[in-house]
C-alpha cells in the first residue's frame, strides 16, 4: 500500500467503529447511570456513612476515642492520692479533643458530601460520556499524514540533487 492514508482511514474507521459501540453502551446503561447519579446529586454520601461521619455519640470519631477513653479510666484507677479534679480534668480535656476532632472532621464530611452532589451532576451529563469517544476519534483524524512511497522517493532523489548542486 502507499502512503499513510490507508493507515489512517483504517484508523479512523476503527474510532467510529468504537464511537458506535460506546454510543450503544451509553443508550443501554444510561437509565441505571442515571437513577444512580440522580440520587447521589440529591443525597451526596448517603445516609449510612453521613449518619456514621455525623453522630458524635456512636459515629467514628467516638468510636476512635473509645479507646483513648477506656485507656484513661484504666490509668486513673490504678493511681492513688491524685489531686483533687485531676480525674474530671483529664476526662475533660479527652472530651475537648473529640469535640475539636469531630468539628474539623465534620468540615471535611460536608465538603466531602457536597463534592459527591456535585460529581452526582456531573454525572448526569450525557454529553461526558459521548466526549470520550470523540475525543479519540478527532485525535486520529488530527494526526499528519503519512508521505507516499513515491513520494519519498522522489522526495530524497531531488533533495540529492539539490544537494549536489
Amino acid at each position: 500500500m502507499c502512503g499513510g492514508g490507508g493507515q489512517q482511514k483504517q484508523a479512523a474507521a476503527g474510532e467510529m467503529d468504537l464511537s458506535k459501540t460506546m454510543s450503544d453502551i451509553f443508550k443501554q446503561n444510561q437509565p441505571g447511570v442515571n437513577q444512580f447519579y440522580t440520587d447521589m446529586m440529591k443525597n451526596g454520601l448517603g445516609q449510612p456513612l453521613m449518619n456514621q461521619l455525623t453522630d458524635f455519640k456512636g459515629g467514628t470519631t467516638a468510636q476512635a476515642y473509645a479507646p483513648a477513653r477506656a485507656q484513661l479510666a484504666q490509668r486513673l484507677s490504678r493511681m492513688s492520692g491524685l489531686p483533687s479534679g485531676f480525674a474530671t480534668q483529664a476526662g475533660t480535656d479527652l472530651d475537648a479533643n473529640q469535640a475539636r476532632a469531630f468539628d474539623s472532621n465534620m468540615i471535611q464530611n460536608l465538603l466531602m458530601n457536597q463534592q459527591a452532589k456535585q460529581q452526582g451532576a456531573q454525572g448526569l451529563n450525557p454529553l461526558a460520556f459521548g466526549s470520550q469517544a470523540q475525543q479519540g476519534y478527532s485525535g486520529v483524524m488530527q494526526m499528519p499524514q503519512q508521505p507516499s512511497m513515491l513520494g519519498s522517493v522522489l522526495g530524497g532523489a531531488l533533495g540529492g540533487l539539490a544537494g549536489g548542486i
